[in-house]
């Protein structure tokens, strides 16, 4: 999970909710961190990571089911957004097995997951949808409120986006 929070309230948390391993990007500056938990009854491998993503595999312990993993923080400056992206697409030619690429992704993907003044930005949706066409991903679905950041402007200055998204592929 993406968070502001600094690591020793984190490891509180942590420890409340009794996840027995955790890995940390600390926040820097006016960027979020991320944060991995996970328990016993997993085994979690961490192949790489770095201020926007954790990137790995996971099974059950008795590996009855395995799957890759890429946990996203998106690039929220525009002009480094496709770089960033290019980096998630080139983790996906390492994997054979299903892989689960979910998180803030800091992309709106058409009309429908915005709304407001401005329309959604070209850049972004050609992004996500080659984001979705080379890695063979497609959307598991959510329950809830469509949108996932809000301005928190009123009237007419309000803007509502999707943001966070949950993407898969069969391999």
């Amino acid at each position: 999970m993406e968070t502001k929070q600094p690591r020793n309230y984190l490891e509180r948390l942590r420890r409340q909710f009794r996840f027995s391993h955790s890995l940390y990007v600390d926040p820097q500056g006016h960027s979020r961190g991320l944060t991995l938990w996970w328990s016993e009854d997993v085994n979690i491998s961490v192949f790489s990571w770095d201020r926007f993503f954790f990137d790995g595999s996971c099974s059950t312990t008795d590996s009855a089911c395995s799957w890759h993993f890429t946990f996203v923080y998106g690039e929220p400056n525009t002009q480094l957004r496709r770089l960033m992206w290019d980096r998630v697409m080139d983790l996906r030619r390492h994997t054979s097995v299903p892989w689960l690429l979910m998180g803030d992704l800091n992309l709106v993907g058409d009309s429908a997951d915005k709304w407001g003044k401005r329309p959604p930005a070209v850049l972004d949706r050609t992004i996500l949808n080659d984001l979705m066409r080379v890695c063979s991903l497609r959307e598991i679905g959510f329950k809830g409120s469509v949108f996932t950041w809000t301005n928190r402007r009123h009237g007419e200055e309000n803007t509502r986006e999707r943001l966070d998204r949950a993407l898969m592929n069969d391999s």
